[in-house]
């Protein structure tokens, strides 16, 4: 990231991909506290990426197949194969809408109807998820993203 990010600057070089205020080109003084930053946001991503073995490499990063081109929704599966834990993330480019995704149960060796147990980590919320399509709503103007950590159940009878 580069430095203000967490402040959301964004602010375009007319006719260019690159940022008008990006420390590229000078060395700034910003004000950390100012309205609307996403340093809370940040701070906890890091913490999850550091407490999820998952998320600290990107060499098993998987897409997968999304409901509509203003989802997307990835996996990471981590580096030991062999544990059945692995982070679900997904994000939207919409206001708040529901999205639907095939989740892989497959990779868990799971038949469509099976079930698996579910924790945004964001939030802390605990959940199941049960069969082949999930549904999650986002409110951009809260979170347009999530990031799950997820674990296979045994399939229900």
């Amino acid at each position: 990231m580069y430095s203000g990010f967490e402040l959301c600057e964004s602010a375009a070089l007319p006719g260019r991909e690159e940022y008008l205020d990006s420390e590229k080109y000078q060395l700034r003084q910003r004000d950390w506290q100012a309205p609307g930053n996403i340093i809370a946001e940040i701070s906890q991503l890091n913490q999850i990426r550091r407490g999820n073995p998952a998320l600290q490499t990107h060499l098993s990063l998987r897409f997968y197949n999304a409901s509509n081109d203003q989802y997307c929704g990835t996996a990471n599966p981590p580096p030991d194969w062999r544990i059945s834990s692995w982070c679900w993330s997904a994000w939207t480019r919409t206001t708040c809408r529901r999205h639907s995704s095939k989740c892989p149960l497959w990779e868990f060796g799971l038949p469509d109807h099976g079930v698996l147990q579910v924790e945004e980590l964001m939030r802390g919320i605990h959940f199941n998820w049960y069969g082949k399509l999930q549904q999650w709503r986002f409110v951009p103007q809260e979170l347009p993203f999530a990031i799950f950590r997820v674990q296979a159940l045994q399939s229900p009878a």
